[in-house]
């Protein structure tokens, strides 16, 4: 079983392809706010999660809301 560090790198690994960034991306960016990730780029990167495998999903999934749609309740 893969550890808890080990998905979080999935994640950014994802989300660095899906929106072309060179730079590192931090657990702390927010999508849209800090990446300029558009909604397009959301579907692109649920797809890239699911082909990284169900526990990547799992951790994107459970991501804190803030993250996902900053501003929203």
């Amino acid at each position: 079983m893969r550890a808890a560090e080990e998905y979080r790198e999935i994640v950014r690994k994802a989300v660095a392809d899906t929106l072309r960034k060179r730079d590192v991306v931090k657990d702390e960016h927010r999508l849209p706010a800090d990446l300029g990730a558009e909604s397009i780029d959301r579907i692109d990167l649920t797809f890239r999660l699911e082909e990284a495998g169900e526990k990547a999903m799992n951790f994107w999934t459970n991501c804190p809301r803030r993250i996902l749609f900053p501003g929203k309740k």
